[in-house]
């Protein structure tokens, strides 16, 4: 049985969406973080 083509496209689409998504959020809590963290 083969999934249809638009199921395939959907997946990946969401999967870039929460990829882009976890990256701003790791760049953003590393800049907000790194004083406490490696204050130096």
């Amino acid at each position: 049985m083969r999934e249809p083509v638009y199921f395939k496209k959907w997946v990946i689409f969401w999967r870039e969406i929460l990829l882009a998504r976890a990256r701003l959020f790791y760049l953003f809590f590393k800049d907000f973080l790194e004083p406490f963290l490696g204050g130096s």
